[in-house]
């Protein structure tokens, strides 16, 4: 459901002018109040897990929630200062940063091109006030062991350069599937987490689960022996179950694993549209409850339901409602509502605990 065909190398070329020197006043945007200060990196500073929260420096637990590039070399045109300052507006205070390795124009391919492209998103995130999330977007690639010693390479690029940037947050694998063991991931996590931790000491790690991020028995079982790390969970809601993801998080948490939601797509069915919607508010106010951050695929205007912008929209920043996907319209209400979860009652009388 990612892929995208390659463009022209001159027209990616433009694109990546554009998302590097775009300065243009956004166009009027959906009506909001903005974030609070309070809400964002100036006012978290360096972030920590304690316990199976994650916490702002003063030591109180927080929630990021925000939203996910696409492939870097394909909508490059949504990284730009504008696009992410309109996020930050709506109510995001985090940033996700999706770089392929091994797909068309992944880092493998064009590494010279995705590092200039994942600059420039981070800095236009940062500057917007938002939290970064570097994530090695493993996918078609299946096993992170099979492209680890480029991911090493990669994350001590960035390590290094973002040492004494407490904004960042390192994805390290993003969904490893097939036949990836739990076994391959820890082997691969020894091995890059260092790499990591030489530059960024205590930068927070998020670390990604067999089956596209969605069974954390393993990790349950046999925890990283790493401080700051958190496991990821990836929840769609046309092909996810919500009660079996509630209660694989719950006993992660139960067990002192913590838990970040770092992918989740709305795709919207008219067949299955009601169902999709309760099952998606379910699962999004249990995070809510249980204090867990999220992040949502994906900022783009490809064709596709998951989207955050409709394919007919030209706009680079400063979107309308009707620019915006279905999908994009239920990801601002949740960014603006914080809605006020009572998720283990409801659960229980909807059938879904």
């Amino acid at each position: 459901m990612r892929n995208k065909r390659r463009r022209p190398l001159y027209k990616r070329t433009v694109l990546l002018l554009a998302a590097l020197l775009l300065v243009l006043p956004p166009v009027a945007c959906m009506a909001a109040e903005g974030p609070e200060e309070k809400d964002g990196l100036s006012g978290y500073g360096k972030l920590s897990v304690q316990g199976t929260r994650l916490c702002a420096e003063d030591g109180s637990p927080i929630v990021l929630r925000g939203i996910s590039s696409h492939g870097l070399a394909w909508f490059p045109e949504y990284i730009s200062y504008p696009s992410l300052k309109t996020l930050r507006e709506y109510g995001a205070n985090v940033f996700r940063v999706a770089v392929y390795p091994a797909q068309n124009d992944g880092y493998l391919e064009e590494p010279e091109l995705n590092r200039k492209l994942l600059y420039a998103a981070i800095e236009n995130a940062l500057a917007a006030d938002m939290y970064v999330i570097v994530d090695w977007h493993v996918l078609q690639d299946k096993n992170p062991l099979k492209h680890k010693d480029k991911a090493k390479e990669f994350f001590k690029d960035i390590a290094e350069r973002y040492r004494q940037e407490p904004g960042i947050l390192y994805e390290i694998c993003n969904e490893p599937n097939g036949s990836t063991s739990y076994a391959d991931i820890k082997q691969y996590a020894k091995e890059v987490i260092p790499v990591i931790r030489k530059y960024a000491a205590d930068a927070v790690v998020l670390v990604g689960t067999p089956k596209f991020c969605t069974t954390l028995e393993d990790a349950i079982k046999d925890p990283l022996p790493f401080e700051n790390i958190m496991y990821t969970y990836h929840y769609y809601s046309d092909v996810s179950d919500c009660r079996y993801a509630r209660s694989q998080i719950t006993k992660a948490l139960d067990n002192g694993i913590p838990v970040f939601a770092s992918e989740w797509g709305y795709k919207v069915e008219s067949k299955t549209l009601n169902r999709d919607t309760e099952s998606l508010d379910l699962f999004l106010d249990f995070l809510e409850e249980r204090g867990i951050s999220w992040v949502n695929w994906a900022l783009s205007n490809k064709k596709e339901s998951y989207s955050f912008i409709s394919s007919k929209s030209k706009a680079l920043s400063g979107w309308t409602e009707e620019e915006l996907t279905p999908s994009g319209k239920y990801v601002v209400a949740r960014l603006k509502e914080r809605p006020d979860a009572s998720a283990a009652s409801k659960a229980q009388e909807e059938g879904y605990s």
